[in-house]
């Protein structure tokens, strides 16, 4: 047999063109294209940088068992922590922050942690809720009371007034520049018997409650789908400057005597902390950036808060009934409930 005699720069030629054939067999690709949860609410922030994944869920979510997607690169290895998925899916307990691997075949791993909020979370409320409830339409019953007319910075009486005649029938087309001009149409605050002269005028039941216990008071009229009508100082509202939560008064008040007229529409009870959920007609336009939803729309108030800021202002509420229902009166109310002839007229403003 004939011997082939290499030289020793083939022979280097040869190794180099092995190893570099060897190397290219092994991936170091380990890069997350796509992540998704189920019962997620919006698409999940990913941060490259960082690594880490944020993901919001309904309140309906069962943190520990969610069923999440996901896309690598090819050839790459995937574990939840430290446990294999079958697939590109995987139910995983997201409880608490999660760790995802990501080993690429040549043994380069990059590791994320995905961290997933419940909605409330996001609003600024809390995790855990206990209790909630809502009174939703299908239809829109919000108005902003900018742009209400001459007297619009004043006009929280008229444009409360409207949504709840909005509310109660769905019929109802009116502004509340139409309120307006029903009542004090040169001007003015607009005064507790002004709602009610208004819900009257548009065949709306409603009626005046004492509120010994603002948190127990106000949860059984909702429960027993009423919207409920405070005027209270909202100087007393804490402020919370966090552009995107939906907790406390998104705007300043500088002083107390601020007479102001909201809705209340639910509650929610989040770790411990009981919230109620509020029309407050003073958005002026403002939105939340992901949504551009008005800021006076479902916002959250502390039941403390309420409680002393109607204490101090107007310490009765108006219970507002669905048009052709009437306000059932809650026999547990104090004696005080039992004045309800001699309720004094507070004004908004």
């Amino acid at each position: 047999m004939k011997k082939i005699h290499l030289s020793f720069p083939v022979l280097l030629l040869i190794l180099f063109i092995s190893c570099k054939k060897e190397t290219t067999k092994l991936s170091g690709e380990n890069k997350l294209f796509s992540f998704s949860i189920t019962d997620q609410v919006s698409a999940p922030v990913i941060d490259e940088t960082l690594r880490k994944i944020t993901v919001t869920v309904t309140p309906v979510a069962n943190l520990s068992a969610l069923n999440c997607s996901f896309a690598v690169s090819d050839g790459a290895l995937v574990t939840f922590n430290s446990i294999k998925p079958a697939a590109n899916t995987a139910i995983v307990d997201f409880s608490k922050p999660a760790t995802l691997h990501i080993l690429a075949a040549n043994g380069n791993t990059s590791v994320w942690t995905i961290i997933v909020n419940i909605v409330w979370e996001d609003y600024g409320l809390g995790r855990l809720v206990t209790a909630s409830k809502s009174i939703e339409k299908t239809f829109k019953w919000y108005y902003d009371q900018a742009g209400t007319g001459l007297f619009s910075s004043i006009n929280c009486g008229p444009t409360v007034a409207t949504m709840a005649v909005k509310w109660s029938d769905s019929t109802f087309t009116k502004t509340p520049q139409d309120a307006r001009n029903t009542y004090r149409s040169t001007g003015g605050w607009w005064y507790t018997d002004d709602i009610v002269n208004y819900l009257n005028k548009y065949g709306i039941n409603s009626s005046y409650t004492a509120l010994p216990d603002n948190y127990q008071t106000i949860k059984k009229y909702i429960d027993k789908n009423y919207i409920v009508i405070l005027c209270l100082d909202n100087y007393y509202l804490r402020y919370n400057a966090n552009a995107t939560q939906r907790v406390d008064k998104y705007y300043k008040v500088n002083a107390a005597a601020s007479g102001h007229f909201i809705i209340v529409k639910g509650y929610r009870q989040v770790d411990n902390q009981f919230y109620f959920e509020v029309y407050d007609p003073w958005s002026y336009g403002a939105t939340y950036a992901a949504s551009n939803q008005l800021k006076g729309e479902d916002r959250y108030y502390r039941s403390d808060d309420l409680e002393t800021a109607t204490n101090i202002w107007w310490d009765y509420a108006i219970i507002v009934a669905p048009k052709g229902k009437t306000v059932e009166k809650l026999n547990q109310l104090s004696p005080k409930a039992q004045l309800l002839s001699i309720v004094p007229a507070q004004h908004g403003g």
